[in-house]
């Protein structure tokens, strides 16, 4: 089987982080910015993220993307998970390869 690869630059705008930080303390624990994020890209849904691995799913395919969180994703989600206020739009390159072909 052959894999398929991506790349995918993500901007996380300030809007997004403070919709998202609402959300969590609204008590909602699955709430993640870069969720929302990519609701604008209207191609991937966020199936799960780990501090060490994020899985994508093409909405068009069907196709599930993984690979390993970005030192800078990884270190922006922990900073969300504490609560911390961040009021810039952040821009994260992800490369993924599927999983599932």
């Amino acid at each position: 089987m052959t894999s398929h690869a991506i790349a995918l630059l993500i901007q996380v705008s300030a809007a997004n982080y403070a919709d998202a930080a609402r959300h969590l303390r609204d008590g909602n624990l699955s709430a993640n910015p870069l969720a929302l994020a990519l609701i604008g890209l209207a191609a991937y849904v966020l199936a799960g993220c780990t501090a060490e691995q994020i899985t994508l799913i093409d909405v068009a395919t069907g196709r599930h993307y993984s690979g390993p969180v970005p030192a800078d994703l990884a270190e922006y989600l922990e900073r969300f998970r504490r609560g911390e206020r961040i009021v810039d739009d952040r821009k994260f390159a992800l490369a993924l390869t599927s999983n599932d072909d």
